[in-house]
């Protein structure tokens, strides 16, 4: 199944990193009053963004759980021997024994396995927690590209008086 571009989340990285900047002009002008500023503000929140989507990511991935967080041990079902009376006379498993999804043990995400919906978890792509991950990155990058074509072009912090 393709899935599409997530043209929305991408929209709302912009538009954040729009509102950033702005406030951090205003931060720098109106607070600092001195627009050197403004090139220590807009690092900064980039890569307060950053580093939010990057330990969403590591959230999401599992890295962060604490022990108590992590799924307890499947439960090992052995069959009973053959000569007790739950099993049939050709040695069979009872049928109250059922064996574990396979679901279970399949990779995140994997094409072969289709994974079975998460509540929580929206259909849409750029939705979600993904979708929050994904607009974090595109407003710390647009604001880290922002923050360096304002220092080399206009010499946005180069200079303390400017």
């Amino acid at each position: 199944m393709r899935t599409k571009f997530p043209f929305r989340a991408l929209v709302r990285g912009v538009l954040l990193a729009a509102v950033t900047g702005v406030a951090c002009w205003l931060a720098a002008t109106l607070l600092a009053r001195r627009l050197y500023y403004l090139a220590a503000l807009m690092p900064a929140s980039a890569m307060v963004y950053l580093l939010a989507a990057w330990l969403s990511y590591l959230r999401g991935d599992g890295l962060a759980r604490r022990r108590d967080d992590r799924p307890a041990a499947l439960p090992r079902h052995a069959a009973p021997p053959p000569e007790t009376s739950d099993t049939d006379p050709r040695g069979n498993v009872p049928r109250d024994i059922v064996p574990l999804p396979f679901g279970y043990f399949a990779p995140r995400g994997d094409t072969l396995v289709e994974r079975a919906p998460v509540p929580g978890e929206s259909e849409k792509p750029g939705e979600g927690a993904a979708g929050t991950r994904l607009t974090l990155f595109v407003a710390g990058v647009c604001l880290s590209v922002l923050s360096a074509t304002l220092y080399f072009f206009a010499g946005v912090g180069a200079r303390y008086f400017l």
